[in-house]
């Protein structure tokens, strides 16, 4: 199906609203709290161990308007900004590096949305 490779393209945003503009105010803990989670998920995939039990999925749950999409639009940049609390850490650099080339995709299930083709 993609023989030639998947094309790039950057993710579309999830936020549909002015609040796409806004400045993203995370809470006061999140970036220690997503760093060391992170750099525990690289040092396990760095090891070899893929389990699932090692490997966690990053989830959002809640009512309308509690910030859900903004959050998941706002995930790959704050990873990044996240380990740099902590850049002593033997797998720093090369964990930074690869963040820089991820692929992020956004898929939103709301509301019966399908996926489109270009998609």
């Amino acid at each position: 199906m993609f023989k030639a490779g998947i094309k790039y393209a950057p993710p579309v945003s999830l936020v549909h609203t002015p609040g796409a503009e806004w400045t993203f105010q995370p809470h006061d803990t999140l970036y220690e709290v997503l760093a060391s989670n992170v750099f525990e998920h690289y040092e396990n995939y760095d090891k070899g161990i893929i389990d699932k039990s090692f490997i966690p999925a990053y989830f959002y749950f809640g009512g309308a308007g509690t910030g859900k999409s903004r959050h998941a639009s706002e995930f790959a940049h704050s990873i990044q900004k996240a380990i740099t609390l902590h850049p002593e850490h033997a797998l720093y650099d090369e964990l930074a590096q690869r963040l820089k080339t991820a692929l992020v995709f956004h898929v939103s299930l709301e509301n019966g949305t399908p996926l489109t083709d270009d998609e």
